[in-house]
Protein backbone atom coordinates (compact mmCIF):
# COMPACT_ATOMS: atom_id res chain seq x y z
CA UNK A 1 0.00 0.00 0.00
CA UNK A 2 1.34 3.48 -1.09
CA UNK A 3 2.08 5.56 2.33
CA UNK A 4 0.64 8.82 1.51
CA UNK A 5 -1.38 11.36 3.52
CA UNK A 6 -4.92 9.86 2.30
CA UNK A 7 -3.64 6.01 3.18
CA UNK A 8 -2.22 7.69 6.34
CA UNK A 9 -5.01 9.31 7.30
CA UNK A 10 -7.65 6.56 6.84
CA UNK A 11 -5.47 4.10 8.72
CA UNK A 12 -5.41 6.69 11.78
CA UNK A 13 -9.30 6.87 11.48
CA UNK A 14 -10.19 2.97 11.72
CA UNK A 15 -7.08 2.90 14.60
CA UNK A 16 -8.48 5.55 16.34
CA UNK A 17 -12.12 4.15 16.18
CA UNK A 18 -11.21 0.53 17.05
CA UNK A 19 -8.38 1.48 20.12
CA UNK A 20 -11.10 4.47 21.42
CA UNK A 21 -14.54 2.44 21.15
CA UNK A 22 -16.51 2.61 24.43
CA UNK A 23 -17.64 -0.02 26.31
CA UNK A 24 -19.64 1.65 28.84
CA UNK A 25 -22.44 4.81 29.06
CA UNK A 26 -19.76 6.78 31.25
CA UNK A 27 -17.20 6.69 28.48
CA UNK A 28 -20.09 7.29 26.03
CA UNK A 29 -20.28 10.75 27.56
CA UNK A 30 -16.63 11.29 27.30
CA UNK A 31 -17.09 10.96 23.83
CA UNK A 32 -20.48 13.24 23.51
CA UNK A 33 -18.21 16.13 25.76
CA UNK A 34 -15.19 15.63 23.93
CA UNK A 35 -17.47 15.80 20.44
CA UNK A 36 -19.25 18.88 21.70
CA UNK A 37 -15.62 20.47 22.26
CA UNK A 38 -14.15 19.57 18.57
CA UNK A 39 -17.26 20.89 16.69
CA UNK A 40 -18.48 24.13 18.80
CA UNK A 41 -15.66 25.38 20.26
CA UNK A 42 -12.26 24.34 18.27
CA UNK A 43 -13.86 24.55 15.00
CA UNK A 44 -14.90 28.24 16.14
CA UNK A 45 -11.51 28.95 18.00
CA UNK A 46 -9.98 27.90 14.33
CA UNK A 47 -12.03 30.62 12.22
CA UNK A 48 -11.06 32.95 15.11
CA UNK A 49 -7.60 32.12 15.51
CA UNK A 50 -7.21 32.88 11.28
CA UNK A 51 -9.69 35.67 11.51
CA UNK A 52 -10.13 38.01 14.67
CA UNK A 53 -13.55 39.17 15.44
CA UNK A 54 -12.36 42.96 13.99
CA UNK A 55 -10.39 42.64 11.17
CA UNK A 56 -10.18 44.93 7.96
CA UNK A 57 -10.92 44.32 4.78
CA UNK A 58 -7.98 45.57 2.01
CA UNK A 59 -10.39 48.22 1.24
CA UNK A 60 -10.55 49.27 5.12
CA UNK A 61 -14.08 47.71 5.66
CA UNK A 62 -14.99 45.73 8.32
CA UNK A 63 -14.60 41.91 7.61
CA UNK A 64 -17.05 40.69 9.41
CA UNK A 65 -20.21 42.73 8.10
CA UNK A 66 -23.40 41.92 6.26
CA UNK A 67 -23.80 38.09 5.81
CA UNK A 68 -20.53 37.36 7.40
CA UNK A 69 -21.32 36.84 11.38
CA UNK A 70 -18.31 36.85 13.42
CA UNK A 71 -18.74 33.58 15.44
CA UNK A 72 -18.98 33.25 19.37
CA UNK A 73 -17.53 31.12 21.65
CA UNK A 74 -19.97 29.20 22.96
CA UNK A 75 -19.49 28.32 26.51
CA UNK A 76 -20.59 24.47 27.55
CA UNK A 77 -23.05 24.35 30.62
CA UNK A 78 -24.90 21.16 30.89
CA UNK A 79 -26.90 22.48 34.15
CA UNK A 80 -28.19 25.80 32.62
CA UNK A 81 -28.69 25.28 28.56
CA UNK A 82 -31.22 22.83 27.38
CA UNK A 83 -29.67 22.85 23.98
CA UNK A 84 -26.34 21.49 25.37
CA UNK A 85 -28.08 18.68 27.42
CA UNK A 86 -30.22 18.14 24.93
CA UNK A 87 -26.87 17.29 22.77
CA UNK A 88 -24.85 15.31 25.30
CA UNK A 89 -27.86 12.88 25.84
CA UNK A 90 -28.60 11.85 21.70
CA UNK A 91 -24.62 11.80 21.51
CA UNK A 92 -24.33 9.14 24.40
CA UNK A 93 -27.20 7.84 23.17
CA UNK A 94 -26.07 7.33 19.13
CA UNK A 95 -22.61 6.25 20.75
CA UNK A 96 -24.34 3.44 22.64
CA UNK A 97 -26.55 2.34 19.58
CA UNK A 98 -22.93 2.20 17.48
CA UNK A 99 -21.20 0.22 19.87
CA UNK A 100 -24.14 -2.12 20.72
CA UNK A 101 -25.01 -1.43 24.49
CA UNK A 102 -28.40 -0.28 26.54
CA UNK A 103 -28.63 3.09 27.73
CA UNK A 104 -28.31 3.48 30.94
CA UNK A 105 -30.22 6.06 33.04
CA UNK A 106 -27.82 7.93 35.14
CA UNK A 107 -29.03 11.47 36.90
CA UNK A 108 -28.39 15.16 35.36
CA UNK A 109 -25.55 15.70 38.13
CA UNK A 110 -23.94 12.28 37.26
CA UNK A 111 -24.16 13.76 33.61
CA UNK A 112 -22.43 16.78 34.77
CA UNK A 113 -19.85 15.47 37.23
CA UNK A 114 -18.96 12.87 33.92
CA UNK A 115 -18.80 16.11 31.56
CA UNK A 116 -16.50 17.76 33.64
CA UNK A 117 -13.97 14.76 34.39
CA UNK A 118 -14.38 14.06 30.13
CA UNK A 119 -10.35 14.07 28.99
CA UNK A 120 -11.01 16.68 26.22
CA UNK A 121 -8.41 17.39 23.85
CA UNK A 122 -6.81 20.90 23.77
CA UNK A 123 -7.14 22.98 20.58
CA UNK A 124 -4.57 22.59 17.62
CA UNK A 125 -4.75 25.53 15.02
CA UNK A 126 -5.54 23.93 11.80
CA UNK A 127 -5.39 26.19 7.87
CA UNK A 128 -8.78 27.46 7.35
CA UNK A 129 -9.62 27.26 3.71
CA UNK A 130 -11.28 30.05 2.43
CA UNK A 131 -14.19 30.27 -0.13
CA UNK A 132 -12.12 31.21 -2.99
CA UNK A 133 -9.05 28.69 -2.47
CA UNK A 134 -12.03 26.16 -2.03
CA UNK A 135 -13.37 26.89 -5.77
CA UNK A 136 -9.54 27.20 -6.96
CA UNK A 137 -8.20 23.43 -5.79
CA UNK A 138 -11.67 21.50 -6.53
CA UNK A 139 -11.45 18.21 -5.21
CA UNK A 140 -7.17 17.99 -5.80
CA UNK A 141 -5.76 16.47 -3.21
CA UNK A 142 -3.41 19.37 -1.65
CA UNK A 143 0.14 18.38 -3.27
CA UNK A 144 1.96 16.18 -0.36
CA UNK A 145 5.39 18.61 1.63
CA UNK A 146 8.39 17.17 0.78
CA UNK A 147 9.96 15.51 3.65
CA UNK A 148 13.75 14.83 4.73
CA UNK A 149 15.37 11.34 5.18
CA UNK A 150 14.93 11.33 8.51
CA UNK A 151 11.13 12.80 8.06
CA UNK A 152 10.07 10.13 5.80
CA UNK A 153 11.75 7.31 8.15
CA UNK A 154 9.13 8.29 11.23
CA UNK A 155 6.58 8.54 8.60
CA UNK A 156 7.24 5.03 7.76
CA UNK A 157 7.83 4.03 11.35
CA UNK A 158 4.40 5.77 11.78
CA UNK A 159 2.88 4.00 9.60
CA UNK A 160 3.69 0.60 10.09
CA UNK A 161 2.63 0.77 13.56
CA UNK A 162 -0.20 1.16 12.95
CA UNK A 163 -0.96 -1.19 10.12
CA UNK A 164 0.60 -3.91 12.32
CA UNK A 165 -1.70 -3.22 15.35
CA UNK A 166 -4.72 -2.89 12.95
CA UNK A 167 -3.01 -6.63 11.90
CA UNK A 168 -3.67 -7.93 15.34
CA UNK A 169 -7.33 -8.78 15.19
CA UNK A 170 -7.45 -10.57 17.93
CA UNK A 171 -7.15 -7.48 20.40
CA UNK A 172 -10.12 -6.14 18.70
CA UNK A 173 -12.04 -9.51 19.01
CA UNK A 174 -14.64 -8.01 21.75
CA UNK A 175 -15.23 -4.17 19.90
CA UNK A 176 -18.88 -4.47 18.36
CA UNK A 177 -19.84 -1.75 15.84
CA UNK A 178 -23.85 -1.84 14.44
CA UNK A 179 -24.75 0.92 12.10
CA UNK A 180 -27.44 3.06 12.71
CA UNK A 181 -29.86 4.33 10.07
CA UNK A 182 -31.47 7.68 10.32
CA UNK A 183 -35.14 7.48 11.53
CA UNK A 184 -36.51 11.25 11.69
CA UNK A 185 -39.81 9.83 12.96
CA UNK A 186 -38.79 7.58 15.79
CA UNK A 187 -38.96 9.80 18.95
CA UNK A 188 -37.18 7.22 21.26
CA UNK A 189 -33.45 6.96 19.08
CA UNK A 190 -33.15 10.66 19.94
CA UNK A 191 -32.06 11.34 16.20
CA UNK A 192 -33.55 14.36 15.33
CA UNK A 193 -32.42 15.69 18.96
CA UNK A 194 -29.29 15.57 18.07
CA UNK A 195 -29.68 17.35 14.66
CA UNK A 196 -31.60 19.79 16.38
CA UNK A 197 -29.60 20.49 19.06
CA UNK A 198 -26.26 20.70 16.88
CA UNK A 199 -27.97 22.87 14.59
CA UNK A 200 -28.93 25.21 17.10
CA UNK A 201 -25.76 25.59 18.99
CA UNK A 202 -23.65 26.30 15.77
CA UNK A 203 -26.85 28.66 15.09
CA UNK A 204 -26.11 29.92 18.27
CA UNK A 205 -22.59 30.83 18.17
CA UNK A 206 -23.60 33.11 14.79
CA UNK A 207 -26.39 34.64 16.13
CA UNK A 208 -28.92 32.81 13.80
CA UNK A 209 -32.33 32.40 15.64
CA UNK A 210 -33.15 28.64 16.75
CA UNK A 211 -35.41 26.10 15.48
CA UNK A 212 -37.23 23.85 17.53
CA UNK A 213 -37.57 20.24 17.13
CA UNK A 214 -40.60 19.99 14.84
CA UNK A 215 -39.32 22.66 12.37
CA UNK A 216 -35.45 21.34 12.06
CA UNK A 217 -37.63 17.81 11.30
CA UNK A 218 -39.52 19.38 8.36
CA UNK A 219 -36.21 20.49 7.24
CA UNK A 220 -34.04 16.92 7.74
CA UNK A 221 -36.82 15.54 5.77
CA UNK A 222 -37.56 18.32 3.09
CA UNK A 223 -41.23 17.93 4.06
CA UNK A 224 -43.93 20.15 2.35
CA UNK A 225 -46.89 20.90 4.33
CA UNK A 226 -49.16 18.38 3.76
CA UNK A 227 -52.15 20.41 2.75
CA UNK A 228 -50.81 20.70 -0.99
CA UNK A 229 -49.46 17.17 -1.43
CA UNK A 230 -50.69 13.76 -2.86
CA UNK A 231 -50.90 12.43 0.78
CA UNK A 232 -53.95 15.13 1.32
CA UNK A 233 -55.49 14.08 -1.66
CA UNK A 234 -55.53 10.82 -1.25
CA UNK A 235 -56.84 10.96 1.96
CA UNK A 236 -60.11 13.10 1.35
CA UNK A 237 -61.00 10.77 -1.48
CA UNK A 238 -60.39 7.26 0.44
CA UNK A 239 -62.44 9.37 3.56
CA UNK A 240 -65.45 10.01 0.99
CA UNK A 241 -65.85 6.37 -0.04
CA UNK A 242 -65.42 4.78 4.28
CA UNK A 243 -68.15 7.80 4.63
CA UNK A 244 -70.84 5.63 2.12
CA UNK A 245 -69.40 2.64 3.33
CA UNK A 246 -70.25 3.72 7.40
CA UNK A 247 -73.63 5.09 5.91
CA UNK A 248 -74.47 1.86 3.99
CA UNK A 249 -74.76 2.96 0.74
CA UNK A 250 -74.86 0.35 -2.21
CA UNK A 251 -71.92 -0.52 -4.78
CA UNK A 252 -72.76 1.59 -6.89
CA UNK A 253 -72.74 5.13 -4.85
CA UNK A 254 -68.54 3.98 -4.56
CA UNK A 255 -65.92 4.88 -6.92
CA UNK A 256 -62.87 4.61 -7.97
CA UNK A 257 -60.38 7.47 -8.19
CA UNK A 258 -57.65 8.47 -10.66
CA UNK A 259 -55.71 11.57 -9.83
CA UNK A 260 -52.96 13.45 -11.30
CA UNK A 261 -51.16 16.33 -9.39
CA UNK A 262 -48.98 17.35 -11.89
CA UNK A 263 -51.83 17.80 -14.86
CA UNK A 264 -54.32 18.89 -12.66
CA UNK A 265 -56.71 15.89 -13.80
CA UNK A 266 -59.20 13.96 -11.80
CA UNK A 267 -61.21 11.01 -12.77
CA UNK A 268 -63.78 8.91 -10.97
CA UNK A 269 -65.60 5.33 -12.34
CA UNK A 270 -67.45 2.72 -10.36
CA UNK A 271 -65.98 -0.02 -9.27
CA UNK A 272 -66.68 -3.09 -10.78
CA UNK A 273 -67.59 -6.52 -8.43
CA UNK A 274 -63.91 -8.53 -8.20
CA UNK A 275 -63.40 -11.78 -9.55
CA UNK A 276 -63.86 -15.18 -7.33
CA UNK A 277 -60.37 -16.04 -8.61
CA UNK A 278 -60.06 -18.69 -5.55
CA UNK A 279 -62.06 -22.18 -6.29
CA UNK A 280 -64.57 -19.87 -8.07
CA UNK A 281 -65.92 -18.95 -4.54
CA UNK A 282 -64.04 -16.23 -2.91
CA UNK A 283 -61.93 -13.13 -3.80
CA UNK A 284 -58.27 -12.47 -2.82
CA UNK A 285 -59.69 -9.56 -0.60
CA UNK A 286 -61.57 -12.36 1.51
CA UNK A 287 -60.80 -13.55 4.79
CA UNK A 288 -62.55 -16.57 6.86
CA UNK A 289 -63.56 -14.90 10.38
CA UNK A 290 -63.74 -17.54 13.44
CA UNK A 291 -64.47 -16.32 16.23
CA UNK A 292 -66.13 -18.71 19.04
CA UNK A 293 -65.90 -17.25 22.41
CA UNK A 294 -62.64 -19.44 23.31
CA UNK A 295 -59.38 -20.84 22.12
CA UNK A 296 -60.14 -23.93 19.92
CA UNK A 297 -58.60 -27.03 19.43
CA UNK A 298 -56.92 -27.81 15.85
CA UNK A 299 -59.66 -30.51 15.63
CA UNK A 300 -62.25 -28.26 16.15
CA UNK A 301 -60.84 -25.59 13.45
CA UNK A 302 -60.48 -28.36 11.40
CA UNK A 303 -64.51 -29.40 11.52
CA UNK A 304 -65.57 -25.68 11.37
CA UNK A 305 -63.79 -25.63 8.06
CA UNK A 306 -65.16 -28.69 6.99
CA UNK A 307 -68.92 -28.09 8.48
CA UNK A 308 -69.09 -24.31 7.34
CA UNK A 309 -66.59 -24.33 3.97
CA UNK A 310 -66.52 -27.92 2.68
CA UNK A 311 -62.65 -28.01 2.35
CA UNK A 312 -60.50 -30.91 4.03
CA UNK A 313 -57.53 -29.32 5.49
CA UNK A 314 -53.62 -30.92 4.17
CA UNK A 315 -52.09 -27.86 5.98
CA UNK A 316 -52.31 -25.26 8.31
CA UNK A 317 -49.28 -23.11 8.99
CA UNK A 318 -49.36 -19.50 11.15
CA UNK A 319 -47.22 -17.08 8.79
CA UNK A 320 -43.85 -19.25 7.72
CA UNK A 321 -44.38 -21.46 10.19
CA UNK A 322 -46.10 -24.74 9.17
CA UNK A 323 -48.09 -26.29 12.31
CA UNK A 324 -48.90 -29.81 10.38
CA UNK A 325 -48.57 -30.77 6.86
CA UNK A 326 -50.79 -33.95 5.27
CA UNK A 327 -52.35 -35.14 8.49
CA UNK A 328 -51.94 -34.04 12.59
CA UNK A 329 -50.90 -36.16 14.78
CA UNK A 330 -52.69 -36.59 18.29
CA UNK A 331 -50.89 -33.71 20.00
CA UNK A 332 -51.39 -31.74 17.13
CA UNK A 333 -55.21 -32.07 16.77
CA UNK A 334 -55.68 -32.06 20.65
CA UNK A 335 -53.60 -28.51 21.13
CA UNK A 336 -55.34 -25.85 21.29
CA UNK A 337 -54.73 -23.01 18.33
CA UNK A 338 -52.98 -20.35 19.55
CA UNK A 339 -50.93 -22.36 21.96
CA UNK A 340 -49.47 -24.14 19.14
CA UNK A 341 -49.02 -21.21 16.99
CA UNK A 342 -46.87 -19.28 20.15
CA UNK A 343 -45.39 -23.25 20.63
CA UNK A 344 -44.33 -24.01 17.06
CA UNK A 345 -43.13 -20.32 16.49
CA UNK A 346 -41.57 -19.65 19.31
CA UNK A 347 -43.27 -16.03 19.98
CA UNK A 348 -44.85 -14.89 22.92
CA UNK A 349 -48.18 -13.30 22.47
CA UNK A 350 -48.16 -9.89 24.17
CA UNK A 351 -51.46 -8.95 26.36
CA UNK A 352 -53.26 -7.35 23.76
CA UNK A 353 -52.81 -10.24 21.25
CA UNK A 354 -56.41 -11.71 20.28
CA UNK A 355 -55.89 -12.65 16.57
CA UNK A 356 -53.63 -15.07 14.88
CA UNK A 357 -53.83 -15.13 10.64
CA UNK A 358 -53.34 -18.52 9.99
CA UNK A 359 -52.85 -20.20 6.13
CA UNK A 360 -54.56 -23.12 4.86
CA UNK A 361 -54.15 -25.83 1.67
CA UNK A 362 -57.16 -27.34 1.21
CA UNK A 363 -59.06 -29.92 -0.76
CA UNK A 364 -62.53 -29.15 -2.67
CA UNK A 365 -64.27 -31.32 -4.41
CA UNK A 366 -61.01 -34.07 -4.84
CA UNK A 367 -58.85 -30.84 -5.71
CA UNK A 368 -56.30 -28.71 -4.07
CA UNK A 369 -57.73 -25.65 -4.44
CA UNK A 370 -56.49 -21.97 -2.77
CA UNK A 371 -58.56 -20.58 -0.03
CA UNK A 372 -58.48 -17.13 1.76
CA UNK A 373 -56.42 -16.88 5.20
CA UNK A 374 -58.14 -17.67 8.18
CA UNK A 375 -58.78 -14.59 10.90
CA UNK A 376 -59.13 -16.29 14.33
CA UNK A 377 -59.87 -14.97 17.59
CA UNK A 378 -58.47 -16.95 20.60
CA UNK A 379 -58.93 -14.39 23.48
CA UNK A 380 -62.23 -12.98 24.56
CA UNK A 381 -63.00 -9.94 26.91
CA UNK A 382 -64.66 -11.93 30.19
CA UNK A 383 -65.79 -9.30 31.33
CA UNK A 384 -67.65 -8.19 28.36
CA UNK A 385 -69.31 -12.08 27.57
CA UNK A 386 -72.99 -12.16 28.56
CA UNK A 387 -73.06 -14.58 31.29
CA UNK A 388 -76.68 -16.55 31.81
CA UNK A 389 -78.75 -15.24 34.11
CA UNK A 390 -79.43 -17.47 37.32
CA UNK A 391 -82.97 -18.60 38.04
Amino acid sequence: MTKNARNVFALETVFHFLSSTPKYIEECVFKARIKFEELFVHSIQNVLEEIPAYPKTPSGGDFWSGNKRCPILPKFDFKNNFTHQQFILSATKLYCDVNGFQVKKITDEEYISLCEKAPLPKFVKKRVVTEKEDKKDGDAPPPEPELTEEQQKKKKDYFDNIDKQLKDVEQYSDVKVLPVEFEKDLDENLHMDFITAASNIRAGAYGIPEADKHRTKGIAGNIIPAMITTTALITGVVGFEILKYCLGKKLDAFRNSFNNIGQNTAMFSPPTVPDKELAGKWTVWDRFEISEGKDLTVEELLKILKTKYELDVIALSYGSTPLFILKPDEKVLHAPVAKLCQHMSDEKFDAGKKFVELYVQAMLNGEVTPVPPIKYQFKFDEKKVIQPKKK
